[in-house]
């Protein structure tokens, strides 16, 4: 899937569940910030990971507590914690 604005993370997000735009768009913009580009943020967030136990991140987004755990993950690769 191309992630070229975070106008696809809308539509995506708004059909499942409207409740998880405010936290989709703030990981959004620091996956963003952190890889500096709109494609590869969205790739990540799209991907399973095996910092949050082979979930992908956007999976995680339905409660505060997943977001957290996301915004963990990118905040350790922003600034090169990968423990």
């Amino acid at each position: 899937m191309a992630w070229k604005t975070a106008g696809n993370l809308d539509a995506l997000l708004a059909a499942t569940d409207p409740n998880r735009l405010p936290r989709a768009r703030r990981l959004f913009e620091h996956a963003r910030a952190v890889f500096d580009d709109d494609e590869a943020a969205g790739h990540w967030l799209s991907t399973p990971n095996p910092a949050l136990s082979g979930h992908a991140p956007l999976s995680l987004l339905a409660t505060d507590a997943g977001a957290r755990r996301v915004d963990d993950v990118l905040t350790r690769l922003e600034f090169g914690v990968y423990a």
